[in-house]
């Protein structure tokens, strides 16, 4: 992390690891506080704190979310925070791409944070029903007022398409969780 004030730089995370497509964002369920995410190794994202506030140590890993073991697409890509970093009814959420974006199959991930170890994983794309193979690619996130979903694009033979996905995030007053009579096909 570079002071620009000062000039000054200190690591932000000192674990092992290659760590691809950083963001920062404030994360709902620690109020807002900053974070930090990265694809760990293309396997797992890797969430980071800086529980010691003190502007030069590391900061620490208090995460992973993995995709399942037997997902068909263990490669995570193009990894991040849903809804500009600011989560999305009251948690952190986050779109990934299952595989490399020239393998001829691919899949769209939404991961969800949960301060206690309890996070979500889901896969949201028609494969995941059809089983047909695609090439899916780039997934994005827009919040509604009560609904979170995820477009990506499907590039196949013909002209790429834009494919939306419910993400079953169910965000009405009183009820800003997941739901079964909302939630997406779970991997």
């Amino acid at each position: 992390m570079l002071d620009t004030d000062t000039g000054k730089a200190h690591v932000i995370t000192a674990d092992d690891g290659a760590k691809y497509d950083p963001w920062l964002w404030h994360a709902p369920e620690f109020d807002g506080e900053l974070l930090l995410c990265v694809n760990l190794d293309e396997r797992a994202l890797a969430i980071y704190r800086d529980t010691k506030r003190d502007g030069t140590s590391p900061w620490t890993r208090i995460a992973e979310i993995c995709l399942p073991a037997d997902a068909p697409h263990p490669q995570l890509k193009s990894c991040e925070p849903v809804n500009g970093g600011h989560g999305a009814f009251g948690r952190s959420w986050f779109t990934a791409q299952g595989g490399d974006d020239k393998d001829p199959d691919t899949s769209i991930w939404l991961l969800g944070s949960d301060e206690n170890g309890h996070h979500a994983v889901r896969r949201l794309d028609d494969g995941a029903i059809t089983g047909k193979p695609a090439r899916r690619l780039d997934p994005e996130s827009l919040v509604g007022d009560r609904k979170l979903f995820v477009y990506y694009t499907l590039a196949d033979d013909g002209p790429s398409q834009l494919h939306r996905c419910r993400a079953g995030i169910d965000g009405s007053p009183g009820n800003q969780r997941e739901t079964p009579e909302t939630a997406a096909p779970r991997w």
